[in-house]
């Protein structure tokens, strides 16, 4: 017999390992540039909500300034 069955196990249970270890270094760079975006998301949210609230506070004073009238 040229390949005995423990051979081609071995081979097909390398070849498994190398397509884990893959996925898991696929899993790992899909699951770091989600938390990046995730932080850019929640960085740009507060900016948003502190120029939302600047932006009232500045209505709010002209307003207040109209009614004196």
């Amino acid at each position: 017999m040229l390949c005995s069955i423990e051979k081609i196990d071995n081979l097909c249970n390398e070849k498994v390992q190398k397509v884990k270890l893959i996925a898991d270094k696929s899993i790992e760079a899909i699951e770091a540039g989600r938390k990046k975006q995730i932080d850019q998301i929640s960085h740009l949210r507060a900016e948003l909500i502190n120029t939302i609230i600047e932006a009232n506070n500045k209505i709010n004073k002209i307003r207040e300034e109209l009614n004196k009238y």
